[in-house]
């Protein structure tokens, strides 16, 4: 399309050609999108991390230093999107060409979503390692995986800060697309183990439960609570597993098949949003899913008292007259 312009005589017009409008809907309107969502599950988090500092004024000194850390890298990545868009929408709303630019503040967005999502994976591995030696293969390649992630997202750093203009990231696309398979392998790895682990963990309690004994009903109802505990904790762990996974599956095959959109990183704003949130519940949830399994809070400070000095004694507490 051209535009008439008058000549300098007055008499006479020349055609003078428009700029061209990049596609708004799938690279701009993309990112917007993904910057609402993320911008609401980033008050989420300020909401989990709040709720944390109040359920756990003292806790361990691992996660006393992770959950701050992951206060910074949400912050630091909404501001980087939310300056992002400000800059392609209101600052240049009226300059089209700056769409070609690639952003500063936006680069940054990819070596904070890698730090996050291994931090995320840390922890679960953790988790992991934690119930027994014969678990630990699947930490070690669910670790592998990760890592290998972080030298996609290393090296897709290197070529964004590397190039000014943002039509190069077709030439990196695959570098994200591969980051987020090995994402998929690592969160599909530790999930299944963890799964696996709670179901194991049942004791296999039934329905019927013999009013008879009392101490066999208490028994049993505990079992029974423990047993509703480990359901859930399953289930819990099912669908936070699902939903990051399946983002992250988005975020590939979105980067693999339109590697020249922005579909991709709009839904990889929300992907970054959705680790820390799953592992800020996770946390949060551990003194209201321990309490479910007792009537009281007494009864549970009771069994854990026990449990602790049974590792310490495991003599402790046994039958001084067992029945023949």
């Amino acid at each position: 399309m051209a535009a008439a312009v008058l000549s300098t005589n007055g008499s006479s017009y020349m055609a003078l050609p428009e700029p061209m409008l990049p596609a708004l809907d799938d690279t701009l309107g993309a990112m917007l999108i993904g910057a609402m969502i993320s911008t609401i599950l980033y008050g989420l988090t300020l909401n989990q991390i709040s709720r944390y500092y109040e359920l756990y004024p003292v806790d361990t000194p691992l996660f006393r230093i992770m959950v701050p850390t992951l206060f910074i890298l949400e912050t630091v990545h909404t501001v980087c999107i939310l300056e992002s868009i400000y800059f392609y929408l209101v600052a240049n709303q009226a300059n089209p060409a700056s769409i070609a630019r690639f952003h500063p503040p936006l680069k940054l967005v990819i070596p904070i979503t890698a730090v996050t999502t291994l931090l995320c994976h840390s922890f679960y591995a953790r988790r992991v390692y934690l119930f027994g030696s014969h678990h630990r293969k699947s930490v070690v390649i669910a670790a592998l995986f990760s890592m290998a992630k972080m030298g996609f997202c290393v090296a897709a750093t290197v070529e964004v800060f590397s190039s000014p203009l943002i039509i190069t990231i077709e030439k990196y696309s695959w570098m994200v697309s591969a980051s987020y398979g090995c994402t998929f392998v690592a969160d599909a790895l530790l999930t299944g183990t963890l799964i696996y682990i709670l179901l194991q963990s049942r004791t296999g309690f039934k329905r019927r439960v013999n009013l008879r004994a009392r101490a066999r009903y208490q028994s049993s109802l505990f079992n029974r609570r423990t047993d509703n505990i480990v359901e859930t904790l399953a289930l819990y762990t099912t669908n936070t597993g699902l939903l990051t996974s399946t983002i992250g599956v988005v975020v590939f095959i979105m980067a693999l098949v339109e590697p020249n959109n922005l579909i991709w990183a709009g839904v990889g704003f929300v992907s970054n949003k959705l680790y820390a949130n799953a592992v800020l519940a996770v946390l949060n949830s551990r003194r209201s899913l321990a309490s479910s399994m007792f009537e009281n809070p007494t009864e549970a400070e009771v069994i854990s008292t026990r449990i602790r000095s049974r590792r310490t004694h495991p003599n402790l507490g046994a039958d001084p007259n067992p029945s023949q």
